[in-house]
């Protein structure tokens, strides 16, 4: 390999690992949203209001740091600091992940508006089961992001890993949380409330979703950085 060839090659990993370390950034602030998020859930179902109040605070404050990050992230990405190839990836992984945050600060706000004494103590068990889940699954998503600079295989596993727990979450909803919020929703006969329930399992399963969309993307990235 020639002097110059190895430049490049030097300047190709340091470029990608700038990018990485820009989307790492974002994904923190983004696994710390999602944790406030399990902290509002937690103290919700544990009938702690002022607790909860904290929470639910915490977590638009970590969403608005989230997007903080994000709005950095793209102000560097528009000046062409990086491969066409680079940016258009990270741009697609930060506004997708950012996604995760939206709906993690959107589910807290709905839950101020439930009557936490009033709602199925089994649908609470499974609604701090599921935040247990999306944080597993978040911070999967960080550990794959790092390791696309040093273990771009090990990206596949952990994103795998981030679907099978995706679908655990789509199986748990279908099949037990809709089922049990069905029932509550008609012997409560409170519209408001029963739309509110729904909308939390709901965007719960919106996180989800959005895990396994970041999911996707770090393994295209991964596979692209491998072909390059």
């Amino acid at each position: 390999m020639t002097k110059s060839t190895s430049a490049l090659v030097w300047l190709g990993k340091m470029r990608q690992k700038e990018v990485i370390d820009l989307a790492s950034k974002h994904m923190e602030k983004v696994v710390e949203t999602v944790e406030a998020m399990r902290k509002s859930i937690y103290a919700f179902c544990d009938l702690d209001e002022k607790r909860s109040a904290r929470a639910t605070k915490e977590t638009a404050q970590k969403e608005r740091a989230a997007d903080d990050v994000k709005e950095k992230i793209i102000e560097d990405l528009s000046k062409g600091l990086f491969h066409p190839i680079d940016r258009g990836g990270i741009m697609q992984l930060v506004l997708t992940a950012d996604d995760i945050a939206t709906y993690s600060e959107a589910t807290t706000r709905r839950l101020a508006f439930l009557p936490a004494k009033k709602v199925d103590k089994s649908i609470m068990a499974d609604l701090k089961d599921t935040s247990d889940t999306l944080v597993q699954m978040t911070k999967l998503l960080k550990t794959a992001l790092g390791a696309l600079s040093e273990s771009p295989g090990k990206v596949i596993g952990l994103t795998e890993s981030v679907e099978r727990l995706e679908e655990k979450i789509d199986k748990l909803r279908m099949e037990t949380i809709l089922p049990k919020v069905l029932r509550w929703c008609d012997k409560s006969k409170r519209i408001s409330h029963s739309l509110m329930l729904k909308d939390v399992v709901d965007h719960l399963e919106d996180v989800a979703d959005k895990c396994e969309d970041v999911a996707d993307v770090i393994r295209h990235i991964a596979v692209s950085a491998a072909t390059r």
